[in-house]
Protein backbone atom coordinates (compact mmCIF):
# COMPACT_ATOMS: atom_id res chain seq x y z
CA UNK A 1 0.00 0.00 0.00
CA UNK A 2 1.60 2.89 -0.57
CA UNK A 3 2.43 5.83 1.88
CA UNK A 4 -0.28 9.01 1.80
CA UNK A 5 2.02 11.76 2.54
CA UNK A 6 0.91 15.37 2.87
CA UNK A 7 1.78 17.86 0.30
CA UNK A 8 1.62 21.71 0.45
CA UNK A 9 2.17 22.08 -2.99
CA UNK A 10 -0.70 24.95 -3.80
CA UNK A 11 -0.86 26.44 -0.56
CA UNK A 12 0.49 29.88 -2.26
CA UNK A 13 -2.86 30.09 -4.33
CA UNK A 14 -5.17 27.81 -2.75
CA UNK A 15 -7.33 30.89 -0.55
CA UNK A 16 -6.97 33.28 -3.40
CA UNK A 17 -9.85 34.86 -4.72
CA UNK A 18 -11.76 33.75 -8.14
CA UNK A 19 -9.86 35.57 -10.76
CA UNK A 20 -12.06 37.02 -13.31
CA UNK A 21 -14.11 39.04 -10.56
CA UNK A 22 -16.35 40.67 -13.36
CA UNK A 23 -17.19 37.49 -14.82
CA UNK A 24 -20.46 35.61 -14.17
CA UNK A 25 -20.76 32.44 -13.79
CA UNK A 26 -23.07 30.30 -15.80
CA UNK A 27 -24.85 28.58 -12.81
CA UNK A 28 -25.04 29.72 -9.51
CA UNK A 29 -22.97 27.25 -6.97
CA UNK A 30 -25.01 24.12 -6.08
CA UNK A 31 -26.24 23.34 -2.42
CA UNK A 32 -23.93 21.15 -0.73
CA UNK A 33 -26.70 18.58 0.25
CA UNK A 34 -27.44 18.49 -3.98
CA UNK A 35 -24.06 18.10 -4.75
CA UNK A 36 -23.57 15.12 -2.26
CA UNK A 37 -26.29 13.06 -3.80
CA UNK A 38 -24.49 13.35 -7.39
CA UNK A 39 -21.30 11.45 -6.03
CA UNK A 40 -23.63 9.22 -4.04
CA UNK A 41 -22.44 5.08 -4.55
CA UNK A 42 -24.34 3.21 -7.52
CA UNK A 43 -24.67 0.00 -8.84
CA UNK A 44 -22.75 0.15 -11.74
CA UNK A 45 -23.92 -3.61 -13.35
CA UNK A 46 -26.68 -4.34 -11.91
CA UNK A 47 -27.20 -8.40 -10.99
CA UNK A 48 -23.17 -8.51 -10.34
CA UNK A 49 -23.33 -9.09 -6.87
CA UNK A 50 -25.63 -12.02 -7.29
CA UNK A 51 -23.58 -13.40 -9.93
CA UNK A 52 -20.44 -13.56 -7.59
CA UNK A 53 -22.71 -14.54 -4.70
CA UNK A 54 -23.64 -17.67 -6.94
CA UNK A 55 -20.60 -18.71 -8.52
CA UNK A 56 -18.78 -18.74 -5.18
CA UNK A 57 -21.77 -20.88 -3.81
CA UNK A 58 -21.13 -23.00 -6.61
CA UNK A 59 -17.32 -23.05 -5.69
CA UNK A 60 -17.67 -23.82 -2.25
CA UNK A 61 -20.50 -26.63 -2.58
CA UNK A 62 -17.56 -28.03 -5.14
CA UNK A 63 -14.58 -28.23 -2.63
CA UNK A 64 -16.56 -30.86 -0.44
Amino acid sequence: MPKITETHKYDDIIHLPYPFPGKKRKHPPMDILDRSKIFAPFAALKGHEDAIESKQMEYLEGET
